[in-house]
């Protein structure tokens, strides 16, 4: 069994691997940004979540999207797991 994910892997894992997100470039150490077809999401490091165009007039969705982001990507690991 693997290891507890943190929050920030958590988010960084479902806009990658489940989403199909593409890590873009930033100017932030603080965060991580992802481009796709609902926008551009950071990804802070204890885990916030952010939405915007870029990160200063971001807003925070992390509250809305938490609970799917968990779901979907304890689901997906499991899946991956069985083969």
């Amino acid at each position: 069994m693997a290891k507890k994910m943190t929050k920030a892997e958590t988010a960084i894992y479902f806009f990658e691997k489940v989403a199909g997100y593409r890590r873009v470039e930033t100017g932030s150490r603080r965060y991580i940004a992802f481009e796709g077809p609902q926008g551009k999401f950071f990804v802070g490091k204890n885990g916030a979540v952010r939405k915007g165009r870029n990160i200063s007039e971001s807003m925070s969705v992390g509250d809305i999207l938490w609970p799917r982001i968990e779901k979907e990507t304890k689901k997906h690991i499991s899946k991956m797991e069985r083969g």
